[in-house]
């Protein structure tokens, strides 16, 4: 269990941060490493530049899941672990290059969401928060 000082949510539940440290290090984080986490993810969620006027110019009535899929491949653009693998990175740094690019992709998930539905429902406009934690912006 998370204990109350690891990043809880005004509403009583724990962070997202907190659960994906969980996760991927099996260990209850503390306030902080919450905090660098959220930071983290903050900073790599910038979408690569041409993301965002393909995502402008896709039909409002596409399919949200389609439109999902599409700008999430138009990031591969700037996997590294693509060029790590184009560059001859050896297999044993493979995974390396892929832990970065996960962890690229799970920070630009919530503005491709957002992209796609102020495109949708609104009026198109996303603006960030990013004083708050990374399911709150």
């Amino acid at each position: 269990v998370l204990p109350t000082y690891s990043g809880k949510a005004g509403d009583g539940e724990p962070l997202l941060e907190s659960l994906f440290w969980l996760l991927l290090t099996s260990e209850v984080p503390t306030k902080e490493q919450v905090a660098t986490l959220t930071a983290e993810l903050h900073e790599r969620s910038e979408l690569p530049a041409h993301v965002r006027p393909l995502m402008d110019s896709l039909p409002k009535d596409m399919h949200p899941m389609t439109q999902f899929s599409i700008g999430l491949n138009a990031c591969q653009t700037e996997s590294q672990f693509a060029k790590a693998y184009a560059d001859g990175a050896p297999k044993t740094e493979h995974h390396l290059h892929v832990l970065e690019d996960v962890l690229n992709v799970i920070a630009k998930l919530p503005e491709l969401a957002a992209i796609i539905y102020r495109n949708v429902y609104f009026d198109g406009v996303v603006t960030k928060d990013t004083s708050l934690d990374y399911s709150g912006n």
